[in-house]
């Protein structure tokens, strides 16, 4: 379990350095008034030579490339741009290495991650079903086979389930260049696009 510290102003802090642009950095995490969770603030910059985490004296946080110099070890050092612009950048870089375990998840998967498959000797199907936001899609895709096949050489189809919606990812192959007319029967209704792009909903 990681070890946790009191900042000066109330809040707590995890007991190790996040170092960014060359410096160390504490990131301090405060209870939000009157709210549930907590706002996240980069602390510093501090020394980053050996472990010396000397907190380092700043003039004009507006200024760019201004000289520090660490009192404790001696370290000379510039910030490559102001404070009040590089704070918020060292909390979006430290919540981002935050999220780098996270399992990725996605609809716009390639055409060989695909649960159910068939084939020809000209074309190839696949299938899926994923959940976005709370919402079953499913995820069809066809096209012809080539050799080396981009995201233009096959059509990628999305069904939402729950909202009874039938459309299309515009970034890969058109449906409608080998297709007249796309349906999808739901429960409540039937949805068509066809190759005049007109989206009836019945």
């Amino acid at each position: 379990m990681n070890k946790e510290v009191k900042t000066r102003s109330g809040g707590t802090a995890p007991a190790n350095w996040f170092k960014a642009f060359g410096f160390f950095w504490i990131m301090e995490r405060r209870p939000r008034r009157g709210k549930e969770g907590f706002n996240l603030s980069a602390l510093g910059p501090y020394c980053s030579k050996g472990n010396c985490g000397y907190e380092l004296s700043i003039i004009n946080f507006d200024a760019d490339d201004e000289p520090l110099k660490c009192d404790k070890c001696g370290k000379n050092s510039k910030i490559p741009k102001s404070i009040n612009l590089m704070a918020p950048e060292v909390k979006k870089l430290y919540e981002a290495e935050s999220r780098i375990d996270w399992d990725v998840k996605s609809l716009d998967t390639p055409p060989t991650d695909i649960k159910v498959k068939d084939e020809d000797d000209k074309y190839w199907l696949g299938a899926k079903i994923g959940n976005v936001a709370g919402k079953r899609i499913g995820v069809v895709y066809f096209g012809e086979k080539k050799e080396n096949q981009t995201k233009k050489d096959y059509a990628q189809l999305f069904i939402d389930l729950d909202l009874e919606q039938l459309r299309f990812d515009p970034t890969n192959k058109n449906p409608l260049d080998d297709l007249s007319t796309l349906t999808a029967e739901f429960k409540n209704s039937t949805v068509s696009i066809n190759s005049k792009a007109k989206h009836n909903k019945t």
